[in-house]
């Protein structure tokens, strides 16, 4: 996945006529692939939200495996006029995300993917691949590295519930990746921030950042 994450990243550069290993040194050696299971809804209570709305903070791009069989859906992306569009669960393909960061590094041109999870009376399964953003990335460069190529292209368009998604790096006042990284998995696993990490956890937990 590591490979095929690299080599799809020359493919994206070479479509914004970039030289090849243009995205390669944002990179971290910390990728993260994930086993999920979304269990099925029983009764009479239909469907329920197995993820909310979000957009992928932890990685530069996601690779995502559906590994369930073919009529088992539930993944929905939403589209620039704000609606949820369910994602075809087509086998042997990947969905891929774009994440938080390179929205940032391309100035706004390639939105990170708002997307959410329903559940149904289906159990789901997916394997999703994150690529992992170099901790010590500051907002200055990620801003600064590709302003010549992108800043003058002008923002893509964007609903107001996707621009209305937390995005720390985005908006927050934190510097570096692996800081605003820190801040979401305190606030997604709050016990275990409380006892590990202390010295920031109200910080944390009780900013306003959006």
């Amino acid at each position: 996945m590591t490979r095929l994450g690299e080599r799809f990243l020359k493919l994206v550069a070479e479509a914004f006529a970039l030289p090849d290993e243009t995205f390669l040194p944002f990179l971290s050696d910390q990728h993260r692939l994930k086993l999920v299971h979304y269990p099925a809804v029983s009764g009479n209570s239909g469907s329920a939200q197995g993820v909310g709305p979000h957009k992928d903070s932890s990685g530069w791009w996601t690779f995502l495996l559906q590994a369930s069989p073919p009529d088992v859906k539930g993944l929905q992306a939403l589209n620039k006029d704000g609606q949820w569009i369910d994602i075809p669960n087509i086998p042997g393909t990947f969905v891929v995300n774009i994440g938080q960061a390179f929205e940032v590094v391309t100035h706004g041109v390639c939105k990170a993917t708002t997307h959410q999870v329903v559940s149904s009376s289906n159990e789901r399964f997916s394997v999703p691949f994150f690529q992992g953003v170099r901790r010590n990335l500051t907002k200055g460069e990620a801003l600064s590295t590709l302003k010549h190529r992108f800043e003058s292209s002008g923002a893509g368009n964007e609903s107001e519930e996707g621009q209305s998604i937390d995005s720390p790096f985005l908006r927050g006042r934190y510097d570096t990746w692996g800081e605003s990284q820190l801040r979401t998995k305190i606030r997604s696993h709050r016990q275990n921030g409380q006892i590990f990490y202390p010295e920031v956890y109200d910080e944390y937990v009780n900013d306003s950042t959006s």
